[in-house]
């Protein structure tokens, strides 16, 4: 396992991907909001993942924060968004069919120092997410945190950590709205993909 990906000595940390989303092509992606779907998906992510956590953490990204507003307990809480949890930014790129999404990311992940479409490289992602990691776990001490973020730089993160970024491509597929792990202890507790 790479400690140097997971760089986690502090605190617990419960790594959630947002819930399913209302795609709007006339918006890019970054403003995309939660879906009615994605609001049943939060509610069980609630339920399953449990309250309580000494600090929240979002993306800045819309659907990031609404589904972290489930995870709050109390009106004194409150969630800090930070734009290095930000999924890998494709904002700058044109609308693509489902079938050239697919294939985008998979060239994405595959090179990972390249911009494909516009997007941000896979490896710039990937080291914005892990600065935001090792903020998170400095300035906090023997906590639980939850951390909500997106499906490509959780999966770049995991699959880095378990050693298998050769079949990051194939993790990412896998991984569903809603999906958790866990990280303790410079080791990963509860992968991300089921």
């Amino acid at each position: 396992m790479a400690v140097e990906t997971i760089m986690v000595r502090n605190n617990t940390l419960y790594l959630l991907r947002h819930a399913h989303t209302q795609i709007d092509s006339r918006l890019p992606a970054s403003s995309w909001v939660l879906s009615e779907e994605g609001i049943r998906q939060a509610k069980a992510a609630r339920a399953s993942i449990g309250l309580g956590f000494d600090r929240i953490y979002s993306s800045e990204e819309r659907k990031a924060i609404q589904t972290a507003e489930f995870f709050l307990s109390s009106s004194e809480e409150e969630i800090v968004a930070t734009s290095l949890l930000n999924e890998l930014n494709r904002d700058k790129g044109s609308s693509l069919s489902s079938d050239d999404y697919f294939k985008a990311v998979e060239t994405t992940l595959a090179n990972p120092h390249c911009s494909v479409h516009n997007w941000e490289s896979a490896q710039s992602a990937h080291e914005r997410f892990l600065q935001a990691i090792r903020q998170i776990d400095n300035e906090n001490l023997n906590a639980p945190i939850l951390i909500v973020s997106h499906g490509l730089v959780l999966s770049i993160y995991f699959a880095k950590a378990l050693g298998q970024i050769e079949a990051v491509y194939e993790r990412w597929k896998k991984l569903r709205f809603c999906s958790w792990g866990i990280v303790e202890n410079k080791n990963i507790i509860k992968d991300i993909i089921v």
